[in-house]
């Protein structure tokens, strides 16, 4: 029987570079992203899904069948426990010990994920949100704003929940920041090997550009782009957000951001925004900037609960 290791972290923490690191190790397996505990958590989130067959009469039906079991939701998480584990197990070679899934949105669902899986290893990995939006920007966006609220549940929800998700159990837990882990990449390996209970292996910072991730899901670019471990990237937001627009579009969302979930996350908002005001931009107004932040807000704006953080961005004062 395999035991599972959880990654969690918000899209575009580098969580696939760690990923494919560990995945170099003797004794660790993993996939590109299976989201498999998503849908089977969220069968009980009434509030969360759409669909065709009526999800809050599916949820009152899965409630009445728990309560039918003769321990109720402790019997159920364990058979859920046991069906995850087997299809985990099914992927793995008879010398693996660990299998690793790392699905980013699992930040929604860090508590019920604890329930089912009390004695696995949670890794979790943060990074600077300004180097997270900078990222989105640049990856799926390709350098423009027209994806910017597609992701306006990792860049908000999402961060408050991955802190609170550690907070909750970090006492059994390994964390460590992006930034930390680009200084000095073998001392956290170590770490992560002491954690795990497995010995470090050498290769592992030299061969993690040799795995495949088998599936469609992950990062879009890195699989192919990240051939060493490299800390260039850490600047990459300067010129990202190097116009007055934008630089503004940055101090709000920093801004907007808890204080007490920066803080776990081990960043000082304080700090963040002294570097955005550091930052020297350019005052040219961008009309194609201006296009795709209305284009992507008209397409993605039902979704959204905070949008006068963004507009604001329009203003300087």
């Amino acid at each position: 029987m395999k035991n599972i290791i959880f990654l969690f972290s918000l899209p575009r923490s580098g969580s696939t570079l760690l990923q494919r690191i560990l995945m170099t190790h003797s004794k660790i397996k993993s996939i590109s992203e299976p989201w498999l505990l998503l849908p089977i958590v969220h069968m009980l989130k009434k509030d969360s899904t759409l669909s065709y067959y009526s999800h809050t009469n599916c949820c009152n039906a899965i409630e009445d069948l728990i309560k039918n079991l003769p321990n109720e939701y402790e019997d159920f998480y364990k058979h859920v426990n046991t069906f995850i584990t087997n299809v985990y197990n099914s992927l793995c070679d008879s010398d693996k010990i660990y299998f690793l899934d790392k699905t980013p949105r699992y930040y929604l669902i860090i508590p019920e994920i604890f329930k089912i899986f009390p004695k696995a290893k949670f890794i979790f990995l943060f990074r600077n949100p300004i180097q997270i939006l900078s990222s989105i920007i640049e990856t799926w966006g390709n350098g423009t704003l027209k994806h910017l609220f597609h992701n306006y549940i990792d860049i908000t929800k999402g961060f408050d929940l991955l802190s609170k998700g550690y907070n909750e159990i970090k006492h059994l837990s390994y964390s460590l920041n992006y930034e930390d882990f680009l200084e000095n990449p073998q001392k956290k390996l170590y770490e992560i090997a002491s954690y795990l209970e497995i010995d470090y292996e050498e290769h592992m910072l030299t061969k993690f550009n040799e795995q495949k991730l088998h599936g469609r899901m992950g990062d879009p670019t890195g699989i192919k782009k990240y051939n060493k471990i490299s800390k260039d990237s850490l600047n990459n937001w300067k010129k990202t957000f190097g116009t007055f627009f934008r630089k503004k579009l940055l101090f709000n969302y920093i801004n907007s951001l808890d204080e007490n979930s920066l803080n776990i996350q081990g960043y000082k908002k304080e700090e963040l925004l002294d570097q955005i005001k550091d930052l020297k931009v350019s005052f040219k107004y961008s009309l194609k900037d201006l296009f795709h932040f209305t284009y992507s807000y008209a397409k993605y704006s039902k979704n959204l609960d905070k949008i006068k953080l963004f507009f604001d961005s329009y203003y300087y004062s």
